[in-house]
């Protein structure tokens, strides 16, 4: 009786993992394209440059959280601080940007060349 079980568990298992993992390749395949297709390699002009501090505290201690915006005419995007030191206002650039122009959060710069 005990080995019956354990033949239908083994079953079942093998019906799962024959469903599952091609699941989890798929999504990892259609993830995997998601994020290349949201790199973008374009051409800015540099109208502004903003660096923003937030706040984050706990236990009592503060310490803030640098984020480095890049402001073109077209749209504002955040970077590093590497890529946001090396950047001067109006100034026209190539660079590699991360991120779809219709989400809701800001598209990164990721490279500058």
């Amino acid at each position: 009786m005990m080995q019956q079980d354990q033949d239908e568990n083994f079953k079942r298992l093998t019906r799962i993992a024959k469903f599952l993992v091609p699941t989890f390749i798929l999504l990892g395949i259609i993830v995997f394209s998601w994020f290349e297709l949201s790199n973008q390699v374009i051409n800015i002009t540099v109208e502004n440059k903003n660096l923003e501090w937030s706040q984050g505290c706990s236990a009592g201690n503060c310490s803030g959280v640098p984020t480095f915006y890049i402001i073109t005419p077209e749209e504002s995007f955040i970077t590093t601080e590497a890529i946001y030191d090396r950047i001067e206002i109006g100034g026209s650039y190539d660079v590699e940007t991360e991120g779809f122009t219709d989400s809701l959060v800001h598209r990164r710069i990721d490279f500058l060349f």
